[in-house]
């Protein structure tokens, strides 16, 4: 087994060195290799990146977690690369990957260098991103150096002709590329939107499609001028868009881009936030295990603020529901974050003051209030939501036996399947089998029509709402036939783990049942026409949660 271990700094430094190159160029507009598909909106373009492609097509053959699996686009990749699954390089991904080349890092170090090549770069990443990786970088360098990999790659680029593949999947990414820039130009420019309320702007902002990446990363760039270019990589397809659709684009462009402004930021005025990282022991279990430091939780809380606030602003709507759902993740200190950045808006009104004039002032007023109560430390140990803390670790997803309830199989395990495949750490079973099974040390995922699942009729005494025929009671009355609900509540063989449960009306209603955007909530009551007709978090979560 291949173990990480700290390797020595003189080999840190020459990483350093390497990656802090950059090429010659005349202009410090971000280029993108000659093969790349683009688009603009506004400030922001648009494209599909033959250098992230490429490391897709490595991970996927290679059977990395940091991609999906299905679909007719990566069908086309097994199609085209199954004579190179083989290829000595899918054993060093595999061998970096198990010493932590994984998440944005990949991502990251792909996009430093002008091209598919890899030989030159034209970026470097902005300080504090660069401090992180390279530490990051120092332990993956065990399993051989970066420069042996990056001509491993080259060698399987030319011998796959990957070139040959992109350009044979171009119509495809052009309509991707073109159905986003499409759906960017119906609405009031979001990129706009959030340079306004930040009060100053980088020097270019862009959305990189990668049809297989799970999640968002949000590297930030810097050219050999010191402008910042700010990147959104993320899977979103907008061939059948909807408000939903859009609402998660704005999320993603929120939350990454804001990376941009706060992490420097952070950095540059990080005396005034050390003192708190005895509070990062309390909480950093309820955390994601992403956010490894006090310095990553202040990060984290400030970013989620703003990009919660800009949406309020942009949607014209504000939502306590989202702030307590960052308080239940143990962002425990986001209301005060969010106070501080309301007082920066009335300063930004009145005085023009920019969101970088105005750092000290919110650092100091969310320090001032990050002192942790029994209350505090109390709800750190228990599950309190929202949905997407059930998923943090895996999950037992229990559905209806298909041999008993009929339509399960073409309306709930087409997404149960998909999860499966696509999702580290998830089993499914019948509620047949659940019931024979101990359910106490697993987070669970209930699947089924009201009264089809056997599982969920065992817990259905605690569930804080009624399905009728005609009638969906939640917060209020709905009504119609075609409704369902997703909610999360604490799994009641054991309150420290969390039970996401999707039901609804009938059968045929689950089709589709989590393809709604969700998750940074308790609740959301939807119907099979993917609208969203009520959302919130619950009350009284140290006893029976209520709406």
């Amino acid at each position: 087994m291949l173990h990480c271990c700290h390797i020595c700094l003189p080999l840190l430094i020459m990483l350093g060195c390497a990656l802090s190159l950059f090429a010659t160029s005349e202009d410090n507009q971000p280029r993108m290799a000659q093969d790349a598909i683009s688009g603009n909106s506004g400030m922001l373009t648009i494209a599909i990146d033959p250098r992230l492609e490429l490391l897709a097509v490595i991970q996927y053959l290679s059977g990395s977690k940091m991609v999906f699996r299905g679909g007719p686009y990566a069908e086309s990749i097994a199609a085209w690369f199954g004579e190179n699954k083989d290829h000595p390089l899918m054993q060093r991904l595999r061998d970096m990957e198990k010493c932590g080349y994984v998440y944005d890092l990949p991502v990251g170090c792909f996009m430093l260098f002008e091209d598919i090549s890899l030989e030159k770069t034209r970026f470097n990443w902005e300080a504090t991103l660069e401090e992180m990786n390279l530490q990051r970088l120092s332990y993956v360098a065990q399993t051989g150096s970066l420069d042996e990999f990056y001509d491993m790659v080259r060698q399987f680029a030319l011998e796959s002709d990957f070139a040959g593949f992109f350009a044979s999947q171009r119509d495809y990414f052009r309509k991707r590329v073109d159905d986003t820039v499409q759906v960017l130009n119906q609405q009031p420019d979001l990129i706009a939107h959030m340079v306004n309320w930040y009060g100053y702007s980088h020097a270019s902002y862009n959305l990189v499609i990668s049809p297989l990446v799970k999640g968002g990363y949000g590297p930030s760039l810097v050219d050999k001028d010191g402008g910042i270019h700010a990147y959104c990589v993320v899977d979103i397809d907008c061939s059948n868009y909807s408000d939903s659709d859009f609402r998660q684009l704005s999320n993603w462009f929120f939350h990454e881009f804001s990376h941009s402004y706060v992490n420097p930021l952070v950095a540059q005025h990080w005396d005034l936030f050390e003192s708190g990282g005895a509070n990062y022991e309390f909480i950093k279990n309820k955390m994601h295990h992403a956010y490894t430091s006090w310095w990553v939780v202040v990060a984290e809380h400030l970013v989620r603020v703003n990009d919660h606030r800009l949406s309020e602003l942009f949607y014209k709507s504000e939502n306590d529901g989202v702030l307590q759902g960052e308080i239940d993740s143990g962002f425990l200190f986001i209301r005060a974050a969010y106070e501080a950045i309301r007082q920066y808006e009335e300063e930004h009104k009145l005085k023009g003051t920019n969101y970088a004039g105005y750092f000290t002032d919110i650092a100091q007023y969310f320090m001032a209030r990050t002192e942790l109560s029994e209350e505090d430390i109390r709800h750190l140990q228990m599950f309190t939501g929202p949905i997407n803390n059930v998923y943090e670790n895996g999950v037992l997803i229990i559905y209806p036996d298909p041999e008993r309830v009929s339509g399960v199989m073409e309306n709930i395990m087409p997404t149960i399947e998909w999860m499966v495949q696509n999702r580290e750490g998830y089993e499914a079973v019948s509620d047949q089998a659940a019931l024979n099974m101990d359910l106490s040390n697993r987070s669970l995922c209930l699947y089924g029509a009201w009264g089809s699942n056997l599982i969920l009729e065992k817990f259905r005494q605690i569930m804080p709402f009624e399905i009728h025929p005609d009638t969906l009671i939640a917060d209020q009355s709905y009504a119609g036939t075609n409704l369902r609900i997703a909610l999360c509540l604490p799994n009641p063989l054991n309150p420290k783990l969390g039970m996401c449960i999707y039901t609804a009306q009938t059968t045929a209603g689950m089709k589709k049942s989590n393809a709604i955007f969700h998750g940074p909530e308790d609740w959301y009551v939807s119907n099979s026409d993917l609208e969203v007709l009520g959302s919130g978090s619950f009350k009284n979560k140290d006893g029976r949660w209520r709406f």
